[in-house]
Order: structure tokens, then C-alpha cells, then sequence
């Protein structure tokens, strides 16, 4: 990922809908909204945290076909006021919201890699993840961001609650994730990285009997200077490279 454009633009609440007033903690969810994606769970949630931290507000950011059940799970819960629904939102405003969160939450029940958690971590946002397939991969517990078991509301409220009351740990995990975003997923360092590997492969395989050329083959077998002669005359090919390779192995001519 590019992670500068997660840092390109400063948070403006004036342009948002809903409105965030000053003194709102927000909890940021982006996503589609489906089972899986585990939108429920946070809302579940959402009670124990507002117990200890009343001036909390959800953000649910994205679309799907749950939203109408979540909506009513909200209105049964009672705190329907302290969640908001934002519909599809285009990259520029995702990233304001990044920004402005005071944590970024991503409960999937599964998630096969988890790109929205680095987005939120090159954004400089704390993140918690459910501990299932790629966010567990790509989150260190208690290093870059905190880990909840999946599916369990009281294990997610734990861990948001420790992000927003402990203002030291936020900061910690902040820097580091930035640091891993930075170091080990932003594109031209896995271009620098690509690049070095095929370097080494390709020099692996020149150094190899497979990496020579037809005629230094034809000087270890020693089958005459004529031979030798009329191949190094060819232009190199490289299937036929690995062609002659196998006849001069075998004894046969080239």
C-alpha cells in the first residue's frame, strides 16, 4: 500500500455527516455490512464501553445487507444515538474518519488478509482486531495493536477500553504499527524487496550448470574446438540453451 496518502490530509469534522462535536471518542468500524465482517459485535459492545466512557461515539462506515438489522439491534440496545450509520463514504472522507478515530475496530469473524486494518495503521489510528486468519497475522498483540477473541463482545470491549483510558499505550501502538505499515507493506519497499529476491535467484542461476551457456558446457565435455566453435557462432537462445544443456549430458550432439 501507499501509506502517504493516509497522511496527506488533516481531519475537517465541519464537512462530516453526521456532525462530531468536540469531546466525542469515536470508535471507527469500516466495512461491509455482512456476518462475517462481524458488525454486530461491536454493538453488542458498545454498552459496556459506554458504562466507563459515556461521551463514546460508534462509526459504522460502509453498506450491505445487514444494515437494517443492525439498525434495529442499535434501537433495542438503547444506544441508538451513540451510533452512526454513514452509507458508502469515498476514500477522501474514510481517511478523515481514520484520522479523527480514537481507536479503528475490525471483529471479523473472518478475514483471509485484513488490508482495512493496515489502512487504519498508516493512518496513525490504534487498531483492534479479531485474532482470525490475516488481521491475527498482521497484528502483534500489545506491540501495534490489540487482539480480541472473535465473536466475543466482552473481549472487544476490553481491549477498546484500554486503547481509549490508557493514553500511553495508544501512543505506543500508534508509532509501531506506523513503523511496520512503513517497513515492511508499503509498496516500494515490497518493490525494493521483489527486486532484490530475483536478483539473488538470477545469480543463483547463472552460478548454476543450468546458467551457463551452451559452450562452456561443451568445454567441460571437451567434444572438439570445431563443435566449439560452431556454437558460440549462434546467437544465445535460451530454450535452446537449456536444450543443448540436456543433449550434451546425455553424450549426444549439439
Amino acid at each position: 500500500m501507499y501509506t502517504q496518502k493516509f497522511q496527506e490530509q488533516q481531519a475537517d469534522t465541519s464537512l462530516w455527516t453526521p456532525p462530531v462535536f468536540p469531546g466525542d471518542t469515536i470508535i471507527f468500524f469500516v466495512g461491509r455490512l455482512v456476518r462475517e465482517k462481524g458488525v454486530h459485535i461491536p454493538l453488542e459492545a458498545l454498552p459496556q464501553i459506554l458504562s466507563l466512557c459515556p461521551r463514546v461515539r460508534l462509526v459504522i462506515a460502509g453498506q450491505g445487507p445487514a444494515e437494517g438489522e443492525l439498525r434495529q439491534r442499535a434501537a433495542d440496545l438503547g444506544i441508538s444515538s451513540q451510533v452512526h450509520f454513514t452509507g458508502y463514504i469515498d476514500d477522501r472522507l474514510r481517511n478523515r474518519w481514520y484520522r479523527t478515530a480514537h481507536v479503528a475496530v475490525f471483529p471479523s469473524l473472518y478475514e483471509p488478509f485484513g488490508i482495512v486494518a493496515l489502512e487504519a495503521m498508516a493512518a496513525g489510528t490504534p487498531v483492534v482486531v479479531s485474532d482470525t486468519e490475516g488481521l491475527g497475522e498482521i497484528v502483534t498483540h500489545g506491540v501495534d495493536g490489540l487482539k480480541a477473541y472473535p465473536g466475543n463482545p466482552f473481549s472487544l470491549a476490553e481491549n477498546i477500553l484500554l486503547v481509549l483510558r490508557e493514553e500511553n499505550l495508544a501512543c505506543t501502538l500508534r508509532e509501531n504499527a506506523l513503523k511496520k505499515v512503513r517497513e515492511i507493506y508499503d509498496w516500494d519497499k515490497i518493490a525494493q524487496r521483489t527486486l532484490l529476491l530475483y536478483q539473488e535467484v538470477y545469480s543463483c542461476y547463472r552460478q548454476s550448470p543450468w546458467g551457463r551457456r551452451p559452450w562452456d558446457f561443451l568445454n567441460i565435455f571437451s567434444p572438439g574446438p570445431s563443435a566449439r566453435k560452431e556454437v558460440a557462432a549462434r546467437p544465445y537462445d535460451l530454450i535452446r540453451h537449456r536444450g543443448a544443456l540436456l543433449n550434451l549430458t546425455r553424450g549426444r550432439e549439439v
